[in-house]
């Protein structure tokens, strides 16, 4: 693995655009490096990581069991969170669609989030005026739709 001053050496730019980018990345350098246990590579993903960023994911690294799979959801829940802003324009929720799609797309592709929690993560993040205004017409254009499931991305865009 390289060094953290070594012109190698992943750099995560702290913006939830860059992070998935950022862990494959690291997930690559691991390989390389032969480092197959799954358990050591969220420890060298806060290696090259600047001091505020490595407090935060040092912590969630001690939180849980040190899975790979289960440290890239850990970041998944709270790199959204950061970024969360009401929704008012069209441009808003393509940002939040595509900020979204980056990393639980990811996840869902790599089989490690669900359809449903995929959907469901989707509608949680969304403003609560907006999830209001949205049920409303989403409602009325499907009213068979079982309220206790989460509504397919498709739907609701």
């Amino acid at each position: 693995m390289p060094s953290r001053s070594s012109e190698e050496a992943p750099k995560f730019s702290g913006k939830t655009a860059d992070l998935v980018h950022y862990l494959e990345e690291i997930h690559h350098l691991c390989k390389k490096a032969g480092c197959m246990d799954e358990y050591e590579w969220p420890k060298w993903a806060t290696w090259y990581l600047d001091n505020d960023t490595v407090n935060l994911w040092s912590q969630l690294v001690e939180e849980m069991t040190g899975r790979w799979d289960e440290f890239i959801e850990v970041l998944m829940n709270v790199y959204p969170a950061q970024s969360r802003k009401i929704i008012a324009t069209e441009e808003d929720l393509g940002e939040y669609l595509w900020q979204y799609e980056t990393i639980a797309g990811y996840l869902n592709r790599c089989y490690k989030l669900t359809q449903e929690d995929y959907n469901s993560y989707f509608w949680e993040g969304l403003d609560l005026e907006l999830q209001k205004d949205m049920l409303k017409n989403l409602k009325f254009r499907n009213s068979l739709h079982n309220l206790d499931d989460p509504w397919p991305m498709n739907k609701v865009l």
